[in-house]
């Protein structure tokens, strides 16, 4: 009796280690996600997210190019900054940069599994509005990801593109 509580207690473990280490389901990459809003109203209460954005408000001003500080403090301070490089941007605009993308080596064909959505997904997050006449992010600056990114593992993977995204 023994043995069988042992062998289905060791039965039971590896079934439970087996389920932790499979592979997580990654939310579509191709639309805004469906927490966006909580994740705003999240950083909106930090004390650590208010001050490193008062630490930043305070900088932009040292910035001594006006042009450069106003198009700084937009895309920092204004929730609803447009993306002005995808105004406009058509599927086909996409396809076509993508594949001189492609061409030019600076994607990795190989990637297009990583991308939930596939590789275009990754050289071109969604945005709201997209593809009108002014995009927006589907969070603010400072309740986006991405806190930890310079650790990331394509940082030291290669060229630009899909890999430092």
């Amino acid at each position: 009796m023994t043995q069988l509580k042992d062998t289905l207690g060791l039965g039971l473990l590896s079934v439970a280690l087996g389920l932790a280490v499979l592979p997580a389901r990654a939310q579509d990459q191709t639309v805004p996600g469906a927490g966006n809003a909580t994740a705003i109203a999240l950083s909106n209460k930090s004390p650590m997210v208010q001050s490193a954005k008062e630490f930043l408000l305070r900088n932009i001003k040292r910035i001594d190019d006006a042009s450069v500080r106003a198009v700084t403090l937009d895309a920092i301070a204004n929730p609803t900054t447009c993306v002005a490089h995808r105004a406009g941007l058509k599927e086909s605009d996409k396809n076509a940069i993508l594949q001189n993308l492609i061409t030019a080596g600076l994607v990795d064909v190989r990637d297009n599994s990583n991308f939930p959505g596939g590789l275009k997904a990754g050289v071109f997050p969604p945005l709201l509005d997209d593809g009108e006449s002014c995009p927006k992010l589907p969070q603010t600056f400072f309740s986006a990801p991405g806190s930890f990114f310079w650790r990331s593992p394509f940082l030291s993977r290669g060229p630009a593109g899909s890999r430092v995204l």
